[in-house]
């Protein structure tokens, strides 16, 4: 997704991490959070990073990203692909860039929404990805959120006249354009019952902090 700030456009893509460093933290949450009858949304799926180790615990996995991200050429292996062309070997695996209705028609059992809402820099757009999920879950569907709270670059980041703060976190503009928001568990929470869920767990491990909620009804 794309934002504009005043001169800037904050490419969201820019901020996604490559598919060869999922974190250890979230794989073990998956062992526990996802069934493998499950079908999964992984919303803001980026470089497939989660949506690939989902794709071997679920029945079916279903991303959504930005037309941008999911067609745009990249190296993943030392293969110059795109992501929806990378994504075909995985049988259980569907693309959908974020404007398309189908993906909208679905039934979900789990929901992820991992590192999205920190890239984005408005509250307003936080707040239409959330609403947005609330509207493709039925009663008994349960989200996984996670944000990060603290990273490394942040004290560095606080000390440069070269980084941009804007709302909880930083516009970095070099190598490429891109947003780093700091979100803790209790702003996290907020997002989420503000807008029709209930909370169910919250909770922080090492520099990132998770949420997992259902539909309120």
């Amino acid at each position: 997704m794309h934002y504009k700030y005043q001169d800037v456009i904050v490419k969201s893509e820019n901020s996604a991490k490559p598919i060869s460093t999922p974190s250890k933290d979230m794989l073990s949450l998956f062992d526990d959070f996802i069934q493998n009858s499950d079908t999964v949304l992984d919303f803001g799926c980026g470089k497939l990073r989660y949506t690939i180790p989902l794709s071997k615990i679920a029945k079916r996995v279903i991303g959504v990203d930005s037309k941008e991200q999911l067609i745009r050429t990249i190296n993943i292996s030392g293969e110059t692909t795109t992501l929806v062309e990378y994504a075909k070997q995985f049988k259980n695996v569907k693309l959908y860039t974020s404007d398309s209705p189908d993906w909208k028609n679905l039934k979900y059992d789990k929901v992820v929404l991992l590192h999205v809402l920190s890239s984005i820099p408005f509250e307003e757009e936080r707040i239409i990805v959330v609403k947005t999920l609330r509207d493709v879950m039925v009663e008994d569907s349960i989200l996984l959120a996670c944000t990060n709270h603290r990273m490394s670059y942040f004290k560095k980041w606080d000390q440069s006249d070269k980084i941009i703060k804007y709302n909880d976190g930083y516009l970095v503009k070099e190598p490429n354009t891109s947003y780093f928001g700091k979100i803790d568990k209790v702003k996290l929470a907020g997002y989420f019952e503000s807008n029709g869920f209930e909370i169910l767990k919250l909770f922080v491990i090492g520099k990132n902090s998770y949420c997992i909620c259902k539909r309120n009804g």
